[in-house]
């Protein structure tokens, strides 16, 4: 497998601000191996391939990817390195958009105005990717843009002889024939969603919110199922900085502890020696039903909003009364441990006492649940009711004691929820029981009576929680059958078929079937509980509990140590699942090698050392998550065969975009970078990656030493592509030779200010008033001449300035330097 993006071409038409300063019709080459027809608007490969295939392996015994291709853009700013890159990113936004690669890109909108070719290189084959979409279709309520994808010159994809229902495709191409796209930018002003107003309008969604073409495509928990990613994710232009800081945190100890045998440095003297573990105040239980649990949540809704649906399902029998209400009672008898988890939180957040007799503190639920035990008995229930004299009426009517009791318990129990609350109780408490019957749990296990800090309770709720999160992903959406306002106007409950089996069934498949990045740390806590359970006195379970008692250090090695020990007698278990799981927050510490001092906190880095660690670290997590990923059939349900669930693509050829990547690093670390990232992907073993492209839009000349010149586009003061003759090459050159051409420095490798400067200590030289000077004014020019640093320079100047006022005093300073030298010999 292997991926080339040969160059781009922006077509006569494309709308001027995509373009910018790109020239129409003009052909944009990334890899000069390649040969371009204008005619016919096709490229070749070169008969003598100059760069050999395996050129950017370090290590290829080690490393499982079979390419990988090194790339660069070059050129001032403004002469359209970005327009480029952009370009690309439109051109494959529109073009996964239309072709329907999988569910997600439903999300995505196109961006207006491009007509572009984008010509790529995928497992040998030449592909090329045109989009129009000057003029957006509407056919059927759906838009569609003019898209053609060929390979070798067949055309395989066209989005104008396409069926008008479309379906989520592999037959058309194959999955192998395409590529996930990572483009990274940490630029202050770039990428800023407001900026491309222009090209989709701004569409609201259902929260007010205004998003654009570009704001679908930062990242987010997609399962990386959309082909392309803009990376950090950014929200109004913005950058969460200490997000990202405390993501690089979590993602570096991933990299660390996944592989960790020898020491691992993050600078030449700084080694990563502990980790500081913080044990969470909150369980996971606890901190989402603090969110969730708001004091606007609790006030009265307008509870008619669902009266309607009520009404229309509801069973008037009165001989089903005694069932529904027991059925209903029992269920939350049944579910007392989550039900009062609820009631704790509620009691924190209500504004307002539930009083029995008092109608003003009625809940949304409470209004429901009367109305529904009123029809049972066939009481007269409008919106104008009275449900206080409603209520008095149901205690008037039920002669059985039992079921009178039963109702109170469940108005009661139930008075502080709305439904929108109560609809969550009432799905989580199939994660609850699911869970609680995964680890064998009984009613009275301390897990669920334990009021402070305890390890297995914070790790039992992290599972049930990080569960429950996990089917918003798109690849399990369709399990998450939450809308149960039809189960409960006809059962006053959960109904099992359209409801529990569906959350049943994806419970299963997470936890027995997916081993991708969307259960990875659902699957540390659940291991970590399971050993716990199992061996109170295992060495990793003792050390983990240590923490719940006092924030500490934990040395590496002492980490590792215990997590080889649990997995010595386990077969192919993978070290990240003992990992230190998301109970605790975690903060890396280091150690100088150089002064062996210790407990350098990592936040004290300097912006440089960070900014590389955090690039390289996030990259590595996001390959491994794109790689975790298999392909899986688009199949029916199981609990609702009527409903199908949509297929997950993987990728085994990555495109990764690192737009000006340099900022922050010293020259030392621009020189290092590109050898750092090799031989950190030589060290990872992927399943299913096998080849990587990295494209670098860069400024930084030791970027460029370390790629062949053939590999460069270059981008000249007109913003079109410049080149050179085989003679030159940009792979080891030297640096100051790269910097002197006219695609780095025109006017030289000098700063403009010096230059003014020696440029008015030339023209004063050559001043034929410079005798009549004073002293002073002599002594300044002289200061300035001496702090020149180029000697060759400074030397002439020296000469002329002793040659119109003192040449005897150069020559007797000349002398005794040759003096100097000679006695130095």
């Amino acid at each position: 497998m292997s991926l080339k993006i040969v160059g781009v071409q922006p077509l006569l038409g494309c709308a001027d601000g995509i373009k910018k300063k790109l020239s129409a019709d003009t052909y944009y080459p990334l890899d000069n191996n390649f040969s371009f027809n204008p005619k016919t608007e096709e490229i070749s490969k070169e008969k003598i391939q100059k760069i050999p295939d395996d050129f950017f392996f370090t290590d290829k015994k080690k490393s499982s990817l079979k390419n990988i291709n090194v790339q660069a853009i070059v050129g001032k700013n403004g002469k359209g390195k970005s327009s480029i890159v952009e370009l690309i990113i439109r051109i494959l936004n529109n073009f996964f958009k239309e072709y329907k690669i999988g569910k997600v890109t439903d999300n995505l909108f196109f961006a207006k105005g491009v007509y572009a070719n984008l010509f790529v290189e995928i497992n040998g084959k030449i592909g090329k990717i045109f989009v129009d979409s000057r003029k957006i279709y509407h056919v059927g309520g759906i838009d569609n843009i003019i898209v053609k994808f060929s390979l070798e010159k067949k055309v395989i994809f066209d989005s104008t002889k396409q069926a008008e229902i479309k379906r989520y495709r592999k037959e058309i191409i194959n999955i192998d024939d395409l590529f996930f796209t990572m483009y990274i930018n940490y630029s202050l002003y770039g990428l800023d969603d407001e900026d491309y107003h222009s090209e989709s309008e701004y569409y609201k969604t259902a929260d007010g919110d205004k998003v654009s073409w570009l704001t679908q495509l930062f990242h987010k928990n997609d399962g990386y199922q959309t082909p392309i990613v803009l990376h950090p994710f950014r929200e109004a232009g913005q950058i969460y900085i200490r997000n990202e800081k405390y993501l690089v945190s979590q993602r570096l100890i991933s990299t660390i502890l996944d592989r960790y045998k020898n020491d691992f440095y993050l600078t030449d003297d700084l080694l990563i020696d502990k980790i500081k573990l913080t044990f969470k105040e909150k369980d996971a239980l606890a901190d989402y039903l603090d969110r969730i649990i708001t004091s606007d949540a609790l006030e009265i809704n307008n509870y008619k909003e669902v009266e309607e649906i009520l009404r229309s399902h509801l069973t008037k029998d009165s001989n089903y009364t005694a069932k529904i209400v027991n059925d209903y009672y029992d269920f939350l008898v049944q579910n007392k441990i989550l039900l009062d988890r609820f009631k704790e939180t509620i009691n924190n957040k209500k504004t307002r006492n539930f009083i029995l007799k008092n109608e003003s503190t009625y809940s949304d639920l409470t209004f429901i649940n009367l109305a529904n035990f009123a029809r049972l008995l066939n009481i007269s229930v409008s919106n104008e009711s009275d449900y206080v004299l409603i209520y008095q009426e149901l205690m008037q009517r039920i002669e059985d004691a039992e079921l009178k009791a039963r109702i109170n318990y469940i108005i009661t129990e139930t008075a502080d929820f709305n439904f929108y609350i109560y609809n969550i109780f009432q799905i989580l408490t199939i994660y609850f029981n699911f869970w609680k019957q995964h680890f064998k749990l009984q009613e009275n296990n301390i897990i669920f009576t334990y009021k402070k800090y305890h390890l297995e309770k914070h790790l039992f709720y992290y599972c049930m929680i990080k569960s429950y999160k996990s089917i918003a992903y798109p690849k399990y959406d369709v399990f998450n059958r939450s809308g149960t306002i039809l189960s409960f106007a006809a059962k006053l409950g959960l109904d099992e078929k359209i409801t529990t089996n569906p959350h049943t069934e994806f419970l299963n498949k997470i936890v027995e079937t997916d081993n991708s990045h969307i259960s990875l740390k659902l699957r540390q806590s659940q291991k970590i509980l399971k050993l716990c359970l199992s061996n109170q006195n295992d060495k990793l379970v003792k050390l983990y509990k240590k923490f719940t008692e006092k924030t500490d250090f934990v040395n590496i090695n002492n980490l590792n140590t215990a997590i080889n020990n649990v997995i010595a007698n386990l077969n192919n278990e993978s070290r990240l699942f003992y990992l230190p799981p998301k109970i605790f927050e975690t903060n890396i510490f280091l150690k100088s090698a150089a002064t062996q001092v210790s407990n350098i906190d990592i936040s004290t880095l300097s912006s440089g050392e960070y900014q590389k660690n955090s690039i390289i670290s996030s990259l590595i997590y996001h390959l491994k998550n794109i790689d975790s990923v298999e392909y899986e059939e688009g199949k029916k349900m199981e609990s609702i065969s009527s409903i199908s669930i949509a297929p997950t693509y993987k990728f085994r050829n990555i495109n990764v975009i690192l737009d000006e990547i340099e900022l922050y690093f010293h020259p030392e670390y621009q020189r290092v970078f590109i050898a750092d990232l090799l031989k950190q992907l030589s060290k990872i073993r992927f399943r299913n990656i096998e080849g990587i492209n990295f494209l670098f839009v860069t400024h930084s000349p030791f970027i460029l030493s370390d790629i062949p010149q053939q590999n460069i586009l270059f981008l000249n003061d007109d913003a079109k592509p410049e080149f050179f003759s085989d003679t030159y090459n940009t792979f080891g050159g030297n640096i100051h030779d790269l910097l002197a051409h006219n695609f780095f420095l025109k006017n030289g490798a000098v700063g403009e200010f010096a230059l003014d400067k020696i440029d008015e200590i030339i023209k004063l030289l050559n001043n034929k008033k410079l005798k009549e000077r004073s002293e002073e004014e002599r002594d300044h020019l002289l200061k300035n001449i001496n702090l020149i640093g180029e000697s060759f320079l400074r030397n002439k100047l020296l000469d002329m300035f002793y040659a119109k006022l003192n040449k005897q005093k150069r020559i007797d300073e000349l002398e005794a330097e040759l003096l100097k030298l000679k006695q130095n010999d």
